[in-house]
């Protein structure tokens, strides 16, 4: 089976085996014979186990080793009690100290067994959370957002937990559950055929009902997972928003959906215990009544004089094992399907693709003067209707022109397109006469500082989040950009260690205006040829959107600007305005030529006029 990128099990950086090797043919082969085609997502996880392949097979061969001292500890009990009965103390006597010496090599085998599955396990789990997290970044915003943030960090808290736990327990199991049943029916083979028989039949209902059992339990460990997933989705997007909610008073609502949700997965979770609650003394009953007839079988060999009390012994010592090896077999399907589940979950976002990607011969950008050109631009987000019809304007290096109109007129699709976080439906837009889908991504966005209303910073400190997109710069240049920020004075007055106060996550400890200026520093130290102003004083206060403002001058000086505003009291220094109205351009020009005009903008500004006059 291929994943469904066309990349097999190589992909996502793990280089293949070569197609049609013997080996791939033999792994194959072992597929159909284990897993269903529906469970190939659990075969991929190969791609990220062989590198640990040395590490998997010691460890199995540390898990033989395991049982095979085990099925000796029974010729160990045999040969102790034939000594008591035969009272030999010399056999007594090595019986006794060869005890401790068993256990001990046979401890040695499991540590060996648990340390290197678990290691293995351990550095699957590193790689797979890696592999996502890194994927993730390269994904395009559409599918961001189209998942909630908390279903991916469940993928990656969760699902990969999921795989590490269970792919350790599903070896150890694995291995010592089939060579246990394997070996302890040779040994009681070779003991007496009719008791292996015996134990054989007696053994078969445990297997029918762990069958069941595990069947069950997959279910809902299956519901369990997706429970979990939605609750911990519920709970991201609830506490990301915690400021609406309590402005809303909307706490006790939410509460009572995450109750809801909880009382789900905790639905979930008692079913599985009940499934064990049950399963437990069925088995145990099951193993009495199958102990019972094994004990009475073996009692009517002691009588024929087939078979000793000492051989009876290690017959029934075997059999426990092979029981307990039963067991593990049983749940091996079980731990697949856990295993299947996490793993879909885990490749469902793997397998996605950036809608937005390089071209082979993409072309990097070293130096840009920022000329931007669009040209006849459609656009429509996925399924949705478009929101730019054939728009072409052109803004020459230096100059900043402002883009304004009525809410979902297209303003902010602008302002994402020369990025390129989104490409065009047809048209093009072109920065230096490139087309954007023709440079390479990082090498475009490297020389475009965006600054929005929403303002992103991280949870460590003013200087981390100032020096963001130049960790290298240096204490004057990060003072320096705070400075032409208008933020230095507070940063070094205000805030009581300085430019090392964290600021909190999403800079919570901070105000609107104050988290604005960080931004301007951050983007005027990036120093780049593009900037983007998206919205960037439609939040703040009057007092605080005259110092933002004032720090956008500084930052726009020398740079080509696109300005995305609907208060247009902050447009009128641009150099040319951009009227759009239902995806089209209505109207152009300065800020007097298009008062004179008395059209749309005419009105808006006088609507935006009234509503400054209010306040």
């Amino acid at each position: 089976m291929r994943s469904a990128t066309g990349a097999g099990w190589g992909a996502h950086g793990a280089k293949p085996c070569k197609k049609g090797s013997w080996f791939q043919r033999m792994l194959g082969r072992l597929r159909l014979l284990v897993l269903p085609e529906s469970h190939d997502s659990v075969w991929r996880l190969w791609e990220y186990t062989r590198v640990d392949l040395r590490r998997i097979v010691f460890g199995c061969l540390c898990g033989i080793g395991y049982v095979l001292l085990t099925l000796a500890t029974a010729y160990l009990i045999r040969a102790m009690l034939g000594a008591l009965v035969d009272a030999n103390p010399r056999k007594i006597a090595l019986c006794a100290a060869a005890t401790p010496l068993l256990y001990l090599i046979k401890g040695c085998f499991y540590y060996g067994q648990v340390y290197l599955l678990s290691s293995a396990a351990e550095r699957l789990a590193q790689r797979l959370r890696n592999r996502l997290y890194e994927h993730m970044q390269t994904l395009s915003l559409s599918f961001f957002e189209n998942q909630k943030t908390g279903g991916l960090m469940a993928t990656i808290a969760s699902d990969v937990p999921v795989i590490q736990q269970t792919f350790t327990v599903a070896i150890l199991e694995g291995v010592i559950g089939p060579a246990m049943v394997v070996g302890g029916l040779l040994v009681m083979f070779y003991m007496n055929w009719r008791m292996a028989i015996v134990t054989i039949v007696s053994l078969v209902a445990i297997g029918s009902v762990i069958s069941k059992a595990s069947l069950r339990m997959r279910r809902a460990s299956e519901a369990i997972q997706k429970s979990i997933g939605a609750t911990s989705g519920l709970a991201t997007e609830s506490l990301s928003a915690i400021r609406v909610v309590q402005s809303f008073c909307m706490e006790e609502r939410e509460a009572e959906r995450f109750r809801d949700e909880s009382q789900r997965t905790y639905r979930s979770g008692m079913r599985i215990v009940r499934i064990n609650g049950i399963l437990r003394p069925t088995m145990e009953l099951l193993g009495a009544t199958s102990v019972a007839f094994i004990l009475w079988y073996g009692g009517m060999e002691i009588v024929q004089g087939r078979l000793t009390v000492a051989g009876v012994t290690m017959i029934f010592y075997v059999a426990l094992e092979i029981t307990k090896g039963i067991q593990q077999v049983g749940r091996l399907r079980m731990y697949v399907d856990r295993v299947h589940g996490a793993a879909e979950r885990i490749y469902t976002v793997l397998d996605m693709q950036p809608e937005v990607r390089n071209a082979p011969d993409a072309l990097t950008l070293e130096e840009v003067q920022g000329d931007i050109v669009f040209e006849d631009v459609h656009f429509a987000y996925a399924d949705g209707d478009p929101v730019l019809r054939g728009v072409s304007f052109k803004v020459r290096p230096g100059e900043a022109l402002a883009v304004v109109g009525p809410s979902g007129a297209g303003k902010s699709t602008i302002a994402n397109l020369i990025p390129r976080f989104y490409d065009v439906t047809s048209g093009s837009v072109r920065v230096d006469g490139h087309d954007v889908r023709a440079i390479t991504t990082q090498s475009l966005r490297a020389h475009i500082g965006i600054v929005a209303q929403e303002t992103v910073l991280f949870s460590g400190t003013i200087r981390e989040n100032i020096a963001y997109g130049r960790p290298d710069a240096t204490e004057e240049e990060i003072i320096e950009a705070a400075r032409a920020a208008n933020a230095h004075d507070f940063i070094s007055q205000m805030l009581p260690d300085g430019y090392e106060t964290v600021v909190g996550e999403r800079g919570v400890k901070l105000s609107g205006g104050q988290r604005q200026r960080i931004a301007i520093a951050r983007a005027l130290l990036k120093d780049p040829r593009i900037l983007i102003l998206d919205e960037a004083t439609s939040a703040l206060d009057t007092e605080s959107e005259a110092l933002v403002q004032e720090a956008l001058d500084k930052l726009m000086q020398g740079r080509t600007t696109i300005i995305i505003a609907h208060r247009l009291s902050t447009v009128r220094k641009a150099d040319r305005i951009l009227v759009l109205a239902q995806g089209r351009i209505q109207e152009q020009g300065t800020h007097a030529d298009l008062l004179q005009m008395n059209g749309l903008y005419a009105r808006l500004y006088e609507v935006g006029a009234g509503l400054e006059a209010v306040k």
